[in-house]
């Protein structure tokens, strides 16, 4: 099968959750699960850095209005004007970060991957092993990550289909992105032994993402290859 997308307007019931139709015999589902919507929230809608930048505005406003010799009473009803908008914002962001967390669920079958998302409308982006070049791994502190699966040539998957789980600033060429997955290294070691058995040596291996285990350094993607957790990790 071909990479492509699949929408399910009507939200139909699933023979299986989070696949559209049963899996072809001999095909075995490996893993399933779920962003974390906290994880999410922080790295796919920037709701931190948002926080950062109200918090900054906040202080701003505080110290012109301290400098114009502005009461107190003033001063705190200006800075409550702009906290109070960071905090609908951020709700906001949060709870559809909540919502899309709710609604996706991230499959691994012994010869592809199947990304269920959406909300409102429901789609399915199937992505068989063959048409998968390359895969790396990205993982927090927290142990969640992110899982990027570059495409073959000529499979390209439109980006708005894909988004929140693609790679961002890649509208020519859309990456899709497995985010948030709770346990990222076991994950991507389900991944690796999956590739390696339908096609042995097709997709080289990675020694990790640049991570160790109880490091806290900030990893970032591999080009090429698919990233095996670290011994221990």
């Amino acid at each position: 099968m071909s990479a492509n997308h699949h929408h399910d307007h009507h939200h139909e019931h699933e023979p299986i959750e989070g696949l559209p139709q049963n899996l072809p015999e001999g095909e075995d589902l490996l893993w399933q699960g779920k962003p974390n919507p906290v994880m999410l929230a922080v790295h796919a809608f920037h709701i931190r850095s948002i926080a950062i930048y109200f918090g900054l505005l906040v202080l701003l406003r505080i110290v012109l209005s301290v400098r114009a010799g502005d009461a107190a009473a003033t001063t705190v009803s200006g800075a409550m004007v702009t906290v109070s908008m960071a905090l609908i914002c951020l709700a906001i962001l949060y709870g559809m970060a909540a919502l899309m967390a709710k609604n996706a669920i991230f499959s691994i079958t012994s010869r592809r991957i199947v990304v269920r998302h959406g909300v409102g409308i429901r789609k399915y982006i199937n992505l068989p092993f063959q048409n998968v070049g390359g895969v790396a791994l990205k993982v927090h502190p927290s142990g969640h990550g992110d899982i990027a699966l570059t495409m073959e040539k000529g499979r390209r998957i439109p980006f708005l289909h894909l988004w929140p789980f693609t790679r961002p600033l890649r509208l020519g060429h859309p990456v899709p992105l497995l985010r948030a997955v709770p346990n990222a290294r076991s994950v991507s070691s389900t991944l690796a032994e999956a590739m390696n058995a339908w096609a042995p040596n097709r997709i080289s291996l990675a020694d990790s993402s640049g991570v160790r285990a109880g490091s806290t350094d900030t990893p970032s993607f591999q080009p090429h290859g698919l990233t095996a957790p670290a011994e221990g990790g």
